[in-house]
C-alpha cells in the first residue's frame, strides 16, 4: 500500500508541480488584466510615485537575483540526498520558493501601478511573469537540475 502511494506521487510530481505553476502564473495575469482594466476607467487621482519609481525595480532585480541564486543553493543541497522520494521533496520545496521570489515582485509591481497609474510598473509586471513562465517544470528541467539518473527520470 506505501509503495502504491509512493508510486503514485513520483508519478504525479509533474504534473502537481504544473499545476502550481499554472494557477500561480493565472493570478499574476488575472491580476494584471484587472488592474490594467481599472486604470484604464478609472486613473489614479495621484501621482505621487517618486519612492515607488526607486522601489519597485529594486524590487524586481532583487527577485530576479535571489530567485536564481537561491534555487541554486537548494538545488546544491538536494545533489547530496541519495533518496528519490526526498530530491522530488527537496526540488519541490525548491520550486515553490523560485516561484514566491518570481511573483512577489510582480505582484507589487501590479500594484504600485494601480496606485500610480504609472504603465513602467506594468512593464516591470510583464518582465517578472516572463522570468516566471521560463521557470515551467518539466521533465527535462527536473532531470537536469537534479542530476537524475535515467531510471529515476523514468519515475517522474
Amino acid at each position: 500500500m506505501v509503495k502504491q502511494n509512493l508510486k503514485l506521487m513520483q508519478s504525479s510530481f509533474l504534473k502537481t508541480m504544473s499545476i502550481i505553476f499554472f494557477a500561480l502564473l493565472a493570478g499574476q495575469l488575472i491580476f494584471i488584466a484587472i488592474a490594467f482594466f481599472i486604470v484604464t476607467n478609472n486613473p489614479p487621482q495621484s501621482q505621487t510615485d517618486d519612492m515607488l519609481n526607486i522601489i519597485v525595480p529594486i524590487l524586481v532585480g532583487s527577485g530576479l537575483f535571489i530567485s536564481n541564486f537561491m534555487f541554486r543553493q537548494l538545488l546544491g543541497k538536494i545533489k547530496n540526498d541519495s533518496s528519490f522520494e526526498i530530491k522530488l521533496e527537496a526540488y519541490r520545496s525548491a520550486l515553490i520558493i523560485r516561484y514566491a521570489l518570481l511573483e512577489g515582485p510582480s505582484i507589487f509591481s501590479t500594484v504600485a501601478y494601480l496606485l500610480s497609474g504609472n504603465i513602467i510598473f506594468l512593464a516591470f509586471s510583464g518582465v517578472m511573469v516572463l522570468a516566471f513562465m521560463t521557470n515551467m517544470p518539466s521533465r527535462n528541467k527536473a532531470t537536469q537540475d537534479l542530476n537524475l539518473s535515467s531510471i529515476e527520470t523514468d519515475k517522474l
